[in-house]
């Protein structure tokens, strides 16, 4: 039984040091969730893919050039007679011969083709893939940057709920030693049973809420590995200082700002450009289409060397002209359908403006709030754990009770919770103050 007991005791022991450690600056933590992040795979993934476009578009507006050339050998067969010619009689005499045929043919050609016009079609699909491929430049851009800000969000969630679950540790403890108190005032007559049971009970909760905290870091911890593709069991030290946000700017000043660097603005116009390019490069569907076509070649039966190569080559050069003058109503559907995509990529970038008003307007607001929050938050925290000394000092001098020390306790412990969510809550906001401008990036973070 002891060997067994030991034997699960070095067990746990081995077991607690294979659990991974790791130091994580938020800088640090932004890198492993650029890495891990699918959404900003698949954003510069579309970047790529429209760049592609792009040279698509232009290459169509460039002459088609081919080049071919084959050699060709030919067989077959040839059947002979040997006649009897004696008395005019043309009798088979010695029966049938056969034999095979051998030919080669060698020819090579170079041609090219060049679109002169095609109603401007070709020059307006290439300003359209331009559009295209900026405006998903833009989403990867801003994917990075809803990526940093959950990045935060959570980072800061971790933090916060690391430092609230070593101040529910502390409250029970303090708990803990207000109960032993209680008992050895009740044995020496200074205390009830009544006071005993309180303070007891007191103390189961404050482990209860302790172990509810502490359960809460530990969830935010993995939530924060999972998006960094870390083990979920590392135990994370999150390092960083807190920066000063105050001194900050108008309203009015973000506003302009975000009105010129914003994400979603900057989208909605590529957006809005792609949509009137691809309206009239449909429109040139209309228009009759122009080309030219030339040619060069070379056929014989010898190979390259043994004949003059002028004496068989040839050559043709073309202008070619076409308009489709009815196609099924397919130009004229397509133009109709375009014409509307691009009345809703206008609405839609007057619409992102005006929202844009309101976000950051709504997160200006919550940034101040935020301020004033912490200001305040912080002055309740002070004043809460002035009052639990006082109020300690009381119950061990017996001028207070242990229902006025439990609310002191419960009070100052909720005040340091509010003042701790109250220190990220406002980074969190300033971040997305941040984002809603269109500036959110590890440079520069907290100016």
């Amino acid at each position: 039984m002891n060997l067994i007991a030991g034997l699960l005791i070095v067990t746990s022991l081995l077991s607690a040091d294979t659990v991974p450690e790791r130091t994580l600056t938020l800088d640090e933590a932004y890198n492993l969730a650029l890495k891990h992040s699918l959404s900003v795979m698949q954003a510069a993934n579309t970047a790529a893919n429209a760049d592609d476009d792009v040279w698509a578009a232009a290459g169509s507006m460039l002459p088609f050039i081919s080049l071919s050339g084959s050699r060709t050998r030919n067989w077959g067969s040839t059947t002979g007679y040997n006649f009897n010619r004696f008395g005019g009689s043309t009798t088979p005499l010695l029966g049938t011969t056969s034999g095979t045929t051998r030919s080669d043919s060698y020819s090579a050609s170079t041609s090219a083709q060049q679109v002169l016009f095609a109603g401007g079609s070709l020059a307006r699909q290439y300003i359209a893939a331009r559009a295209n491929a900026d405006a998903a430049h833009i989403s990867s851009w801003s994917a990075k940057q809803d990526l940093l800000l959950a990045t935060l969000q959570l980072y800061f969630n971790a933090r916060a709920s690391s430092e609230a679950s070593e101040a529910a540790r502390i409250a029970a403890a303090a708990a803990k030693s207000h109960q032993i108190l209680t008992e050895r005032k009740l044995q020496l007559g200074a205390a009830t049973e009544s006071d005993r049971l309180q303070a007891q009970t007191s103390a189961l909760q404050a482990e209860l809420t302790a172990m509810d905290a502490t359960n809460a870091a530990a969830i935010a911890q993995a939530t924060l590995c999972r998006a960094l593709g870390i083990p979920l069991n590392t135990r994370l030290e999150l390092s960083f200082e807190l920066p000063a946000l105050s001194g900050k700017a108008d309203e009015s000043v973000y506003l302009a700002r975000a009105k010129s660097g914003r994400p979603e603005i900057a989208l909605a116009r590529a957006n809005l450009a792609a949509a009137h390019n691809s309206k009239w490069a449909v429109f040139g569907g209309f228009l009759p289409k122009v080309s030219a076509d030339a040619s060069y070649g070379w056929s014989d039966s010898e190979p390259p060397g043994k004949n003059p190569w002028r004496d068989n080559d040839y050559h043709s050069v073309g202008l070619n002209f076409s308009w489709d003058i009815f196609d099924q109503f397919s130009t004229p559907t397509s133009f109709s359908k375009q014409g509307r995509a691009a009345t809703l990529a206008e609405e839609n970038n007057r619409q992102v403006i005006e929202d844009t008003e309101l976000q950051v307007h709504t997160a200006y607001l919550n940034f101040q709030k935020s301020e004033k929050r912490l200001e305040l938050t912080s002055a309740a925290r002070q004043s809460a754990a002035a009052a639990l000394k006082l109020v300690e000092r009381g119950y061990e001098l017996g001028g207070a009770t242990i229902l006025e020390l439990e609310d002191a306790q419960a009070t100052a412990l909720n005040a340091e919770v509010d003042y701790i969510n109250a220190k990220y809550e406002g980074l969190v906001n300033w971040a997305t103050l941040k984002k809603q401008m269109g500036e959110l990036k590890m440079e520069g973070l907290w100016e």
